[in-house]
């Protein structure tokens, strides 16, 4: 059971907020995304220098003055810049470098895709394993 609700919130914690929605669709669109090197631009024209969350990812901050402030992490503002709605879905970081965010680098999948993407091999060698070992 304790396996369910850490998925669960793995699965919340990568959707964009309504707060964070609001923020960039908000006119004029101030933020942008360097889809080559996977930069996010602030109103200012500067580049925004990215924090790393808990869970590994770059993040940055956004503001707009009615709305305040939030973070939000550079893979699903890469997305909802170009307009792609990815909610439901996990990004996976093709080359597993998550600070990578490259546009190409960026794929977005379903999360048992996902799990099965990094856990099915693991699987394979505990069960081979187990399978040696009571031989």
């Amino acid at each position: 059971r304790g396996e369910g609700r850490q998925r669960n919130r793995y699965f919340v914690a990568h959707k964009l907020t309504e707060k964070q929605k609001a923020i960039l669709d908000s006119p004029p669109n101030r933020y942008k995304y360097n889809s080559q090197t996977g930069e996010v631009i602030g109103p200012s024209g500067k580049i925004l220098k990215p924090s790393i969350n808990s869970e590994g990812y770059a993040s940055v901050g956004i503001y707009h003055k009615s709305l305040g402030s939030t973070s939000i992490v550079v893979h699903r503002l890469a997305f909802a810049l170009r307009n792609i709605d990815i909610d439901g879905l996990v990004v996976h970081h093709d080359n597993e470098i998550k600070t990578d965010n490259r546009f190409k680098n960026l794929i977005p999948m379903t999360e048992k895709q996902h799990f099965e993407l990094h856990h099915a091999r693991k699987l394979m060698v505990d069960e081979a394993m187990r399978n040696y070992e009571n031989a």
